[in-house]
């Protein structure tokens, strides 16, 4: 196996690095540890700066195919009560809102993107050996088999 680039994990931030390296002319290799995405205690709310640099990266719509939802703004409110209302469109950088999205959702999508593209993937991927050896007189030495 000859891979210009492999990333450990298949997460938004993998799964779009390894996109974009691919796109860029790039053999990429994702090793992912999980065959199947599971719902963990995650944000699920991109806030307005980061859909515009998911939509920046042609995200978005693949997102939103999925299940992603934009609200067209905040509302705050206390006691149960609706007490401020903020534009989304009006009142940020680029008029972007927030999307909200189902996180094991949002995984599968970017990583069978990222598949789309020409990324190898390799599900179920898991460390069989780790070590660190560090201390006085003594080189540091991190090694993983995949």
């Amino acid at each position: 196996m000859s891979f210009d680039a492999i990333t450990v994990g298949g997460g938004l931030a993998g799964s779009t690095l390894s996109a974009e390296l691919v796109r860029a002319g790039h053999k990429v290799l994702v090793l992912e540890r999980e065959t199947q995405f599971k719902d963990r205690v995650r944000g699920e709310n991109m806030v307005p700066w980061g859909v515009a640099a998911a939509r920046r990266l042609g995200l978005v719509d693949d997102l939103t195919a999925v299940g992603g939802h934009q609200p067209p703004c905040w509302i705050t409110y206390v006691l149960g009560n609706p007490v401020s209302r903020r534009d989304l469109h009006a009142t940020t950088p680029h008029g972007e809102v927030s999307l909200n999205i189902y996180h094991p959702d949002m995984q599968e999508a970017l990583l069978e993107r990222a598949s789309a593209l020409g990324v190898e993937v390799k599900r179920g991927a898991k460390s069989r050996q780790r070590r660190l050896r560090s201390g006085p007189g003594s080189k540091r030495d991190l090694r993983a088999r995949w």
